[in-house]
């Protein structure tokens, strides 16, 4: 049996004319086979240029199928031109209808309806019972089993979150959906607790359209006692979805829940449901539920400021419900602990001082001391290969980091260092980097040192079957062109960039192809729908720059932030597998990339360092002066005339420009600005004293001499 080929200019596609990789064709039996993702118009049973339509694509394929067929009523170039344009309006119209989304009374409606009809496995009833919930609380509750590609009843709406294509989606495995609730009773949402997964185990629903709703907050929920009515003290505030509905059960209360408890993501549902709950209950006064061990996590304890925060400054009164929940493995959560369990209402001051000793919260006065004393302690080192050059070393290794900053020292400090190490469980020393290809529904994180063949091993090993389709993501898409270039020589598989390829040429519709190879800056990946990444071999090139860039960056993608989150979350959970690379890798990055994945990730590090010489950063200027023994009795130096550092300049230019000209011609040097004028300048200036120089900007990138 053949395999299918690409459309081209020697040959076109039948049905459509396209000639640009689009379409597909093969041999088979004596009959010829085209996949044409242009014409989704095509009835069953149409005759176009010999071809017969035997399955038109609609929803539930991404191209239609023609088989050859002696039925022949001519190939009409301008039908197929129509066709095209059509296919497009009608790509174009449902994504537009996609975006209005679901009104609440909708949702509630579609997900319903998606709640009586999968209906709920023994097994998660069990659990739920396990949980203490009745069985008139289990059916109050909306839950439903779910599993992947699943068929979703007739007359469910495609904006409906976790649907696609009339199925459920859902990245590979099955679970309990667990329906937030307005204040009315309205469902808005729900999110799945995975059944097999051991981190991140709670995945909000999403298909062809988010869980997001209107106002593009995700849902929080207003939980209350199915049994009796709540008591009207105190608003309670817990973590999660189904957590607040098992604790609103258990002890009869009013309890708003979000997930991971970031209240502060969804304001505008907040401030409305607290309104509504505030004048059922006739109270002004909220009490907030930690989870177990959150007094010893730093990010868990400043969201929880950060909704203290606000609550504050609407008016409510806030004290933390406590139980003792000091430990997160051996203590309950509030879902858990018995109706007897003894607890009490403590204050915002007493909860920080918890936080503060068991690691959770460092107060500010105390964080700003630290870093006065630490500015003082910095020292500097002579660099032995430049002796005359005035450079000298801040820092050399770790012990000094730690020495000049205490705070490393505590508990948290430990851990961020230890983040910021790569603790590999296999180690390789090959000058170039060699390893199995990661299997299904895993990924690999690589630390091999830069010119080792990453790139090429990608490429020639890891997508080694041509029909694999895969996509790249990076942070500049200049740095991707040589990965996109290197792989075709390699393996004559052709990379289509989103943005100088598909978008420019308008053929972004070949992302939903399964067996495209598309590569773009993490900026781009909006233009993706989450099932275009489905089945598909997933590469994060330089990703340590890639993580730094999808968080902090000023470009393009700072201002779709949090939808280019999601769409890299859904290639790392939908996708066949995935590759990570990056000369720097760290700890840290890899249990980023895992928690966003809920995949097992297997860590390597190559340890090939070859002949390298050291690099220096210059990092501004200072003042110095040699050390006396007063200094080394201070700490502030070991030796007697050692350097020390002060009047720190981070930006000196003339100092700059000093050692530019006065640094021996022998030794390379490298300089990055942000002015092109500057750039020019010093290109100018050092090729007049005799240097050999390679400036690359706008004006030298992409052309043979960049």
């Amino acid at each position: 049996m053949s395999k299918f080929i690409p459309s081209s200019k020697s040959l076109p596609c039948p049905i459509c004319g396209d000639s640009k990789g689009k379409c597909r064709r093969k041999e088979d039996d004596g009959k010829s086979f085209i996949l044409c993702m242009v014409t989704n118009n095509a009835a069953k049973g149409e005759v176009v240029n010999g071809y017969k339509c035997i399955n038109p694509n609609g929803k539930d394929a991404w191209a239609s199928t023609w088989v050859q067929s002696s039925d022949d009523e001519g190939y009409n170039p301008e039908l197929a031109q129509k066709r095209r344009q059509q296919a497009e309006k009608e790509v174009s119209r449902h994504q537009q209808y996609l975006k209005s989304g679901l009104s609440r009374e909708e949702r509630d409606r579609n997900i319903r309806l998606l709640s009586r009809n999968l209906g709920l496995s023994k097994s998660h009833r069990e659990n739920l019972k396990e949980r203490g919930l009745s069985a008139q609380a289990i059916a109050q509750g909306g839950f439903f089993s779910v599993s992947p590609n699943q068929p979703v009843p007739r007359g469910i709406n495609p904006k409906t979150p976790g649907v696609r294509y009339r199925k459920v989606s859902l990245g590979g495995q099955g679970g309990l959906a667990c329906p937030a609730f307005d204040p009315q009773g309205q469902v808005t949402g729900y999110q799945v607790r995975l059944d097999q997964a051991t981190e991140n185990k709670y995945r909000w629903a999403k298909g062809e359209r988010s869980s997001h709703l209107k106002n593009g907050e995700l849902p929080i929920t207003v939980a209350r006692p199915i049994e009796g009515k709540p008591r009207t003290d105190a608003i309670w505030m817990a973590e999660g979805i189904l957590k607040p509905f098992v604790a609103a059960h258990k002890h009869q209360r009013v309890i708003l829940g979000a997930s991971g408890a970031n209240f502060t993501s969804s304001p505008e549902q907040l401030q409305l449901y607290l309104g509504e709950v505030e004048s059922e209950l006739g109270t002004k006064f909220i009490a907030f539920c930690p989870d177990a061990g959150a007094v010893g996590n730093g990010h868990v304890v400043r969201s929880y400021r950060k909704t203290f925060d606000l609550l504050e400054r609407w008016g409510y009164e806030v004290k933390i419900v406590w139980w003792g929940q000091l430990k997160k493995n051996q203590d309950k959560d509030i879902d858990e602990i018995s109706v007897a369990q003894p607890i009490q209402y403590i204050s915002l001051e007493e909860f920080e001082a918890i936080c503060v000793e068991h690691g959770g919260y460092i107060p500010p006065n105390q964080s700003n001391s630290q870093q006065k004393d630490d500015s003082s302690e910095q020292y500097l080192k002579p660099i032995p290969e430049l002796p005359n050059t005035g450079f000298h070393v801040v820092r050399g290794d770790k012990d000094e980091l730690v020495e000049n900053f205490p705070a490393l020292k505590t508990e948290i400090g430990k851990e961020w260092l230890q983040l910021r190490k790569f603790t590999p469980d296999h180690t390789i020393n090959k000058q170039y980097f060699d390893w199995e290809p990661p299997k299904s529904g895993e990924g690999l994180a690589v630390n091999s040192g830069l010119g080792t063949g990453k790139s090429h091993w990608a490429n020639q090993k890891y997508l080694a079957n041509p029909s694999d389709g895969a996509a790249i993501g990076g942070y500049r898409n200049v740095l991707l062109e040589q990965f996109c270039s290197n792989g075709h020589k390699l393996n004559g598989e052709h990379w289509n960039q989103i943005q100088g390829d598909l978008k420019a040429n308008g053929e972004l519709i070949l992302l939903a192809d399964p067996s495209s190879r598309v590569a773009g800056a993490v900026d781009s990946w909006g233009y993706f729908s989450p099932h275009h990444f489905e089945g598909k071999k997933i590469i994060f090139d330089e990703v340590e720059s890639v993580a730094r860039h999808l968080h902090h960056s000023n470009t393009a993608v700072s201002m779709y932030r949090e939808t280019i989150k999601q769409r890299v979350t859904d290639a790392l959970q939908g996708g066949d597998s995935f590759f990570l690379s990056d000369a720097n890798l760290t700890d840290f990055t890899v249990e980023y990339f895992s928690k966003l994945s809920g995949r097992k990730i297997t860590k390597v590090q190559n340890t090939y360092t070859g002949n390298r010489g050291k690099i220096y950063l210059y990092d501004g200027s200072s003042r110095r002066r040699k050390a006396s023994q007063k200094d080394i009795d201070a700490g502030l130096a070991s030796l007697l005339g050692e350097w020390l550092e002060f009047d720190v300049k981070a930006d000196d230019y003339s100092k700059l420009h000093k050692i530019m000209t006065e640094l021996p011609p022998d030794i390379p040097i490298i300089i990055s600005a942000d002015s092109q004028t500057k750039c020019e300048t010093w290109d100018s200036m050092l090729s007049k004293k005799g240097r050999k120089v390679f400036r690359l900007d706008s004006t030298t990138s992409n052309t043979s001499f960049g």
